[in-house]
């Protein structure tokens, strides 16, 4: 019987130290919607990775843990393949993201992503989803 592949976002995907997290902070770009932020910095020499940051001010840690499956869930589907090696990027979910849909989170999500240049998960030539990025 084949094994059946992981929807498990793998470790070395993720983002666990602080320090990471304050670099990709400190010296990345921000691009901010309703629900979420995302602060993404190439870093040369580093694999793809994400970290997913949700604040007290969203909720209790039932509400945080499902924002944060869910945000996990929608990269690892639709931008975790298209990640280019060594970018990097911190999702950080703000106040009302705990009261939209998994819909709206997801299409707010794409939309930074496409304004990160990050190539578009419809189309097969992996082209920038921005025409400007």
């Amino acid at each position: 019987m084949p094994a059946t592949p992981s929807l498990k976002l793998p470790r070395r995907a993720l983002l666990r130290r602080r320090p990471d997290f304050e670099t990709i902070r400190e010296s990345g770009t921000r691009v901010v919607r309703a629900s979420v932020v995302c602060n993404f910095l190439l870093r040369e020499g580093h694999p793809a990775q994400a970290g997913f940051v949700v604040g007290r001010g969203c909720g209790g840690a039932v509400v945080r843990n499902r924002i944060k499956r869910r945000m996990r869930e929608i990269y690892r589907q639709f931008l975790a393949p298209g990640a280019k090696a060594g970018l990097q990027t911190v999702w950080i979910a703000r106040q009302n993201a705990a009261r939209v849909a998994y819909a709206e989170l997801k299409r707010e999500m794409l939309a930074l992503a496409a304004k990160a240049g990050w190539p578009d998960p419809g189309s097969p030539q992996g082209e920038p989803a921005h025409p400007n990025a």
